[in-house]
């Protein structure tokens, strides 16, 4: 369960110099966030049905999704409301040396109404599984303490 998921674009240059115009001969976009990342490495060492959830918008949303089915990552999200609303992007810049900088942006703002679809959403899906992971940051707009009472609310499952 990944709250703030994002496209992650990895680019790959010999050096990083700041000022000035890189050009990378190397990129590739991917399905991120901490609980998809997760969500990959249990799909990799586990025999047991994994399914990847979370708050997805816009076009930037779909083509995560896309994304995470080609690579196997099965997935039910949960749809925000409204065109303004998307879903996040992450630049990686790797150098020859495997040094990387990382530009993350905060993400869709999460009214009040979106989050209380997102925890039904949480809801419907939790009797469903045996375990579920909270990985990630939250999106801006969710208080902390609201999140906390998502994990409780589960706590019929293991965590």
């Amino acid at each position: 369960m990944t709250a703030n998921p994002s496209l992650d674009r990895i680019l790959r240059v010999q050096k990083v110099t700041p000022g000035t115009i890189h050009r990378s001969p190397s990129a590739t976009v991917s399905a991120g966030g901490k609980g998809i990342n997760v969500s990959r490495a249990l799909h990799c060492i586990s025999n047991k049905r994994v399914i990847n959830s979370g708050i997805l918008g816009g076009h930037p949303g779909k083509y995560l999704e896309y994304l995470a089915e080609q690579e196997g990552l099965h997935s039910n999200w949960y749809w925000l409301r409204g065109s303004n609303n998307v879903t996040r992007s992450c630049v990686l810049v790797s150098d020859a040396h495997h040094d990387s900088t990382v530009f993350n942006e905060e993400g869709p703002t999460i009214d009040a109404d979106d989050w209380n679809g997102f925890v039904q959403h949480i809801s419907s899906m939790s009797n469903e599984f045996e375990i579920i992971i909270f990985s990630g940051s939250l999106p801006v707009g969710v208080d902390p303490v609201s999140f906390a009472s998502v994990v409780h609310g589960t706590s019929h499952i293991k965590h």
